[in-house]
């Protein structure tokens, strides 16, 4: 998503609105991928060249009906924000892979978390490492009293205990690189019928073999496959 931010950001959201529709309507990464190839400019529109954000967006989707990630904390995915324009550009012009955007819960010291492709990001850190030291520990009142949260080799300083908000943002880190990549990346390749059928209205049968293909604008034609023969990674 390249050129002027402000156009850099309507467009992220506009992806992610496409994309719930297309997820809506019972689409896969695979499908996404294959109609990108037929129609470039729609394709532009969503990324369809992104196969693994395809994935991580389309296992979002698949979460939501039972909120899978509430063990570890209340969050909103970026499908629901980004039906709040004001509010979605605010988050998608800093973090166009956001996925999930927990609210500070009212404290004024307590910033956001969002967990994004990239990792789980807490004002301007982002871990990328389930690794990452992250502890808390009480300042000397000589000091000034308060609390520090490390993450990684990032120091924040509170007057409030910020113990559960380092627990949170373990949690998300966890939940993220342990669980949902992983799982994201099973879903790569997956196809469906409905992307089939779709995808068969564009089809053209070749009149010296007679084999069915898509045709690309500038490219050999892409021959058709049926859905149990594309591998699920």
């Amino acid at each position: 998503l390249r050129g002027d931010p402000a156009d850099r950001t309507r467009r992220a959201r506009l992806r992610v609105l496409i994309l719930a529709r297309a997820f809506a309507a019972g689409l896969e990464p695979g499908d996404l991928r294959m109609i990108g190839r037929v129609s470039p400019t729609l394709g532009a529109a969503y990324a369809s060249e992104d196969r693994a954000g395809l994935a991580r967006l389309r296992l979002l989707w698949l979460y939501r009906p039972r909120r899978l990630w509430q063990r570890v904390g209340s969050a909103t995915t970026v499908f629901d924000l980004a039906r709040y324009p004001k509010l979605a550009e605010n988050y998608l012009k800093e973090r166009p892979d956001l996925l999930l955007f927990q609210a500070s819960g009212g404290s004024d010291e307590v910033a956001p978390i969002l967990i994004c492709e990239e990792g789980v990001v807490y004002r301007d850190v982002v871990i990328t490492d389930p690794g990452t030291t992250i502890h808390v520990r009480a300042r000397n009142l000589v000091k000034g009293g308060g609390y520090e949260l490390t993450v990684g080799d990032r120091v924040f300083k509170f007057r409030e205990d910020p113990t559960l908000l380092a627990r949170r943002l373990r949690g998300w880190t966890l939940f993220l690189f342990l669980e949902f990549l992983p799982r994201a990346r099973l879903l790569t390749r997956r196809r469906s019928e409905h992307g089939e059928r779709l995808l068969s209205q564009k089809a053209s049968t070749c009149p010296e073999c007679g084999k069915t293909f898509l045709g690309l604008t500038g490219e050999i034609g892409l021959a058709t496959l049926p859905i149990d023969s594309v591998e699920v990674e």
